[in-house]
């Protein structure tokens, strides 16, 4: 995986500042790897868990316009991450707790300030 790393610390930093710190893929063949992993975090950790019906229906709301890739399945999908992913995401995500499950000090010192 190109750029592990700094997929690795991104996530570390946005859970560091936020409820929920993760990634979303999307399949971009010029991509060296096919795969380019984006940066999402966020303070409601149910934005993440959207279905397909709630996203279908904000679309639908939003007037239903002309997409040519972007459909509410790709978009519930792009948070399926591959398993190589998912391991860099998951020790980021260990990386962020402290012993026993914990926020480490000085995450919940920094959760403290917004």
């Amino acid at each position: 995986m190109f750029q592990a790393d700094e997929l690795t610390e991104a996530v570390v930093h946005f859970r560091k500042l936020f409820a929920d710190g993760y990634c979303y893929v999307a399949a971009i063949p010029t991509y060296v790897g096919g795969h380019l992993a984006m940066g999402w975090a966020t303070d409601n950790v149910k934005l993440r868990q959207a279905s397909v019906k709630t996203i279908a229906e904000r679309y639908r709301r939003a007037g239903r316009f002309r997409t040519r890739y972007w459909t509410p399945e790709v978009h519930v999908a792009a948070f399926a991450l591959p398993r190589f992913i998912a391991e860099k995401v998951a020790r980021a995500a260990e990386r962020r707790l402290g012993a026993g499950g914990r926020l480490s000090a000085t995450a919940s010192r920094s959760r403290r300030r917004s």
